[in-house]
């Protein structure tokens, strides 16, 4: 016998999506809408938020029931307690200290959030991602912010 609860998690998710979509619907509709050949300034947002209510909708059917009854997760609160620092030290050293130590520092703190990720790993990760970042946003997009130093 299966005994079908609610997913409060995934739930709360697309009720949230859901919701998101229904108040960027509701504000698509102030503009004109236009017709397939002239799309008017309203068409483009209110179709993305049509979207996001029927996405919202399938997450809650679809992923908002438990298979089994099983106990509730408890939250992950190290991951609440290490990426929120984590952007903002980024958001100061970046400025600061430039492209490379903002995303290394960023990318270490964040990295924690996930106990079975080594050091080693974790180091890895984090310079790959500040070579990435350096090289696509300050050389190829040429954001004005510095590599490495005061911007």
């Amino acid at each position: 016998m299966r005994i079908y609860g609610i997913n409060q998690t995934e739930w709360f998710a697309g009720i949230i999506v859901s919701a998101t979509g229904v108040f960027a619907l509701a504000e698509a509709l102030r503009y004109p809408m236009g017709t397939l050949k002239r799309m008017g300034p309203g068409f483009y947002p209110a179709a993305i938020a049509v979207a996001l209510i029927v996405f919202g909708l399938g997450i809650i059917f679809f992923e908002g029931r438990l298979k089994d009854a099983l106990a509730p997760e408890r939250p992950h609160v190290r991951g609440l307690l290490t990426v929120l620092p984590a952007i903002a030290v980024f958001a100061v050293l970046i400025e600061s200290a430039g492209m490379i130590p903002a995303v290394f520092a960023s990318v270490m703190m964040s990295t924690r959030a996930e106990p079975e990720l080594s050091l080693r790993n974790a180091v890895l990760l984090a310079i790959g991602l500040s070579m990435f970042a350096t090289l696509v946003f300050v050389y190829g997009l040429s954001v004005p912010v510095q590599a490495i130093g005061r911007s």
